[in-house]
């Protein structure tokens, strides 16, 4: 949550008490500052003083709805009248407290905001996902990214320009390409989707552009290829950085003409396919390693629509792990699950290196593993931090240090690019490894 308070004291009083009470706090001091922490991130709930010494709280609130629609706002104040509680609920205030504050109120103050909250944010999702005609699988997030996210999709369905889909593994890459697909003209044909780097090469080109018969060894007989599949469709290339650079060159004479010839053929056949493309790598870098073509790059980085790791939006935690909890329910015959609050505090606060794809199957196994359809902590993976816990937190971030630096290592060809990855010096990735056990 966010704290605005002028009162430098009091805010650090109001700040202990609710980290003590497990809430994750921002604190500032000045509108200009709460209005910087609400554009650079979202927040559960807003708790601030109506009267600041450079400005007011209404200020805040009115960014606030501006920057995170649907986020709980309650007021403050050692001046407080009826006629600055009724100013404060007809802005949208979700509560009104007098100071001196007693913190048992307050507490329960900020567990009902943040409650109703999630609520108003999950109503806000539902109508936007029954807003977007014929999308059946809408993406689940209502912060500031996801909402930028959401209207790039918008703008670019309509059109047929290729796209290309960047983000770390796990975030949902293919999901946004299926919002591209299921909001476009071309929702009712196939949406045929492909990984690069799940074939090798002669497997791949088979499955890409077809084959006739005896075009090679076990070529019985002529197939299409997913290209031929895709026609008047969408094709996803996911992790196109995997794509060998023979087959690069074949696709963008594909997307150059429109036509496909398959192995071993050599008649060619037109083709009406929107190509999305996905990666987790750094394509622009691998053009100047020589390991992608340039011109395939341009061609496929039309637009370029970044999806953003969890780490980076904690405030769609809850909601995501409330649609997961109700999709396992669902499928295992228990469709009221209860999550507690507190696990969700926990599950807001541990980074999900993995993203949406571990933060899924951490809900699966939690719901599978609460015995009376209620998630408690006990039900928690162990790699969960718990609140409050130094260690826990400090086991956590060392996962997730882990697992970045072997992600790096995996798509690196030297320890030294590994390092460029990473963003830190050589020496250092050799300390990392020494002091988290990776040297082997």
């Amino acid at each position: 949550m966010l704290v605005v308070e002028d009162d430098a004291p009091l805010r650090r009083i109001l700040s202990s008490e609710l980290r003590d009470r497990d809430y994750g706090v921002t604190d500032v001091g000045t509108v200009a500052a709460a209005c910087a922490a609400l554009s650079r991130r979202p927040f559960d709930l807003v708790l601030t003083d109506l009267a600041l010494a450079e400005g007011s709280g209404l200020d805040v609130l009115a960014h606030a709805r501006e920057d995170q629609p649907g986020v709980p706002v309650v007021f403050l104040t050692g001046r407080g009248t009826i006629d600055d509680a009724v100013r404060a609920m007809k802005a949208g205030a979700f509560d009104f407290l007098q100071k001196p504050l007693d913190l048992e109120r307050l507490v329960l103050a900020v567990e009902k905001a943040t409650e109703a909250g999630l609520l108003q944010r999950e109503a806000l999702l539902f109508r936007r996902a029954r807003a977007l005609k014929g999308q059946t699988r809408p993406m689940v997030g209502a912060s500031a990214v996801m909402r930028l996210l959401e209207d790039q999709i918008a703008r670019l369905a309509p059109t047929d320009t290729t796209a290309l889909i960047v983000g770390e593994s796990g975030t949902g890459k293919e999901l946004v390409a299926r919002a591209l697909h299921e909001t476009s003209t071309r929702a009712q044909r196939p949406f045929v989707a492909v990984d690069c780097g799940a074939l090798e090469g002669n497997l791949l080109a088979a499955e890409l552009f077809g084959h006739t018969r005896g075009a090679f060894t076990g070529a019985s007989e002529a197939r299409h290829g997913l290209l031929e599949e895709a026609h008047r469709g969408t094709l996803f290339l996911d992790e196109i950085g995997n794509l060998p650079l023979d087959l690069q060159a074949r696709l963008l004479r594909v997307l150059q003409e429109r036509r496909v010839r398959p192995l071993g053929g050599n008649q060619e056949r037109e083709i009406d396919v929107r190509v999305v493309a996905a990666t987790n790598r750094d394509l622009a870098r691998s053009v100047n390693e020589g390991r992608f073509r340039q011109d395939l790059y341009y061609r496929l980085a039309v637009v370029t629509l970044e999806v953003p790791p969890l780490r980076d939006r904690p405030g769609d935690v809850p909601l995501l792990v409330r649609h997961f909890a109700a999709k396992v329910g669902v499928r295992i015959g228990r469709p009221e699950i209860t999550i507690a609050p507190e696990v969700l505090r926990d599950f807001e606060r541990y980074p999900w290196p993995g993203n949406v794809r571990e933060l899924s199957n951490a809900v699966e196994r939690a719901v599978i593993l609460a015995p009376d359809g209620v998630v408690r902590r006990s039900a928690l993976p162990a790699v969960l931090p718990r609140s409050g816990g130094v260690e826990a937190l400090d086991t956590a971030m060392r996962r997730a240090e882990s697992d970045a630096i072997r992600r790096a290592l995996r798509a690196s060809r030297s320890r030294a690019e590994a390092a460029r990855r990473l963003g830190i010096s050589r020496r250092a990735l050799y300390d990392k490894l020494a002091r988290l056990g990776l040297d082997a």
